[in-house]
């Protein structure tokens, strides 16, 4: 289960933006909005490759 978390978790805007294909900044105003799916770990921005591919699914679905 470790290993399959530790594949799962995006950690920085960079890692999620990269992901994502959204730019940093965009990640950055999005999160701060609380308009896309992420969690911090301290001052890290932190998101799950998996929630990101279901939010995007249920943004398409709108």
């Amino acid at each position: 289960m470790t290993e399959n978390l530790s594949n799962d978790i995006l950690i920085g805007a960079k890692s999620i933006s990269k992901f994502s294909g959204f730019p940093e900044r965009t990640i950055y105003h999005l999160c701060a909005k609380g308009s896309f799916p992420h969690f911090k770990a301290g001052d890290l921005l932190c998101a799950r490759k998996s929630t990101i591919i279901n939010w995007i699914a249920q943004q398409e679905a709108v």
